[in-house]
């Protein structure tokens, strides 16, 4: 018996051995592939073998090294530097026959036909820091972690100023990773607007390249700066504080959740009752976050290159649509209060302009040449404070019926460090996936409100069933810790609290 039970033993032994000397022997095999590949194709970049990750790397320009850290951005400094760190880069993934896979660069989207007006084409901003890499393409993590060994002829060859190569703002390079540290055995195939005109199969090596456009210490840092940049320049050139912060209700529970609150507000969550479409006056400016050297969220769409234009025309349309619903000057508005149903019509764009949402349908067809559906949210703040984001549950109270208001808030009363994901199911990742809830393990930002019943930009945000002529649709990807602002339109409504 116990000679059966031996045997039986060396048995199970030697077939475990064979299963993991096989399933090493495909990475082995991979990874000698590649390595062919590379000597037949780049064979000047033998020598920048990294033997962590086992991929390759070409250095297309070498980054930054001047900039200064400043406070929250860590400027030109290292990423692997930095104990903990956000990086926004650029990436497009290819297969070894030079087939996109996946993108985010617009112009190369447009070229493979694979471009969507709803995607918003900027850097992609992802947690890299200490030992973590959730959601992050493992090679890409590993790159921006670790100094990259360098061939000496290469070096001289391509007059770069060092054997050692660490990534940084400014960087640009190129990635032959082998599908372990790429995109596994899941291959990629984003539905998300930033996918390529092929499919990378599974277990296939990925060619990719990546720049990297800033590094910051925390993003939710950098979104408050940013958010209180606009609303003092927009105070500023009104000559008074059009822009107003939240004032905290004394027996708000939610408050003892939520940081930043000794000036007795909402930290990062800005509102006005006298907005008015096309009033430089009454309006916020843009900025380019993303500093990619475009001046327009739609640089590549032609007709959008001027934002002036674009901004005058969306206020032109608006001014039509809403012109018999305002009430005049000289009339005296009602407010929303904090128990009335009310309509509302509203405009959702990132801080560069981009509409990511809106249930206008002249909105719509002007941006998309698609009106779709034209119906007004009904929305009433604490019946609806569940399903809708925490900013509308604490400004819409303060605006008036039959006026425009408007309010810019950072992603702690938007949508968080979760985002949102591009297609209409929201359950579908990207190819690089996001950084999703892990980054609250990182960040004190606990107080993330309520998600809005998101459909996006050609959905128009409607809380209706059944819509559907819009249901099959592409939205917008809103990524982690964006802040947003809403235009916001809120019809006339003699609606009680019993409503």
């Amino acid at each position: 018996m116990r000679k059966i039970f031996a045997i039986a033993a060396i048995c199970a032994t030697l077939l475990a051995s064979c299963v993991k000397e096989n399933e090493m022997s495909g990475e082995k095999m991979e990874n000698i592939a590649l390595k062919a590949w590379m000597k037949r194709n780049h064979p000047e970049l033998l020598g920048n073998y990294q033997e962590k990750g086992e991929y390759y790397v070409d250095v297309l320009e070498w980054g930054d090294v001047l900039t200064p850290k400043n406070g929250n951005d860590l400027g030109g400094e290292p990423i692997m530097d930095q104990d903990t760190c956000w990086i926004y880069y650029n990436y497009t993934g290819r297969d070894l026959d030079g087939n996109v896979c996946v993108t985010r660069n617009e112009t190369i989207a447009r070229m493979q036909n694979t471009y969507l007006d709803v995607t918003h084409y900027v850097p992609y901003g992802i947690y890299c820091g200490g030992d973590n890499y959730y959601g992050i393409v493992e090679g890409t993590y590993l790159a921006g972690r670790n100094k990259i060994k360098l061939d000496a002829k290469y070096v001289a060859d391509n007059n770069l100023p060092s054997t050692e190569f660490l990534l940084r703002k400014g960087s640009k390079i190129r990635l032959y990773l082998p599908s372990r540290v790429g995109f596994g055995a899941s291959g990629s195939d984003a539905e998300n607007g930033y996918e390529g005109q092929f499919v990378l199969d599974a277990n296939r090596p990925v060619i990719m390249d990546l720049e990297v456009m800033r590094v910051f210490k925390n993003p939710s840092d950098r979104e408050l700066e940013m958010v209180e940049t606009l609303v003092k320049d927009a105070n500023d050139r009104a000559g008074s504080e059009l822009w107003k912060k939240i004032e905290k209700d004394e027996d708000d529970e939610t408050l003892e959740s939520e940081e930043g609150k000794t000036d007795g507000t909402f930290t990062g969550l800005y509102y006005t009752a006298d907005y008015k479409p096309g009033d430089a006056a009454t309006a916020l400016g843009y900025m380019q976050p993303h500093l990619d050297g475009t001046n327009s969220p739609y640089k590549d769409s032609g007709r959008y290159q001027d934002m002036s234009i674009f901004n005058a025309e969306i206020a032109k349309r608006l001014n039509e649509r809403f012109e018999k619903m305002t009430i005049g000057e000289d009339e005296t508005p009602k407010k929303v209060g904090e128990n009335t149903t009310v309509s509302v019509w509203y405009i959702g764009c990132f801080l560069d302009g981009f509409i990511f949402d809106t249930n206008i349908s002249e909105v719509r067809d002007y941006i998309y040449g698609k009106a779709g559906s034209n119906t007004a949210t009904s929305y009433n703040a604490e019946n609806n404070k569940d399903d809708r984001i925490s900013a509308w549950h604490r400004c819409i109270p303060q605006m008036y019926m039959g006026r425009w208001g408007a309010l810019i808030t950072t992603s702690g009363y938007g949508y968080g460090a979760d985002g949102k994901v591009g297609d209409t199911s929201n359950v579908a990742y990207p190819a690089i996936a996001y950084f999703y809830n892990y980054s609250n393990s990182f960040y004190y930002n606990d107080y993330y409100g309520y998600p809005i019943d998101y459909t996006g930009a050609l959905g128009g945000g409607s809380s209706s069933e059944g819509d559907e002529e819009n249901s099959d649709e592409d939205v917008t990807e809103i990524m982690a810790y964006t802040p947003l602002i809403f235009y916001i339109f809120i019809e006339q409504n003699e609606s009680s609290s019993d409503d």
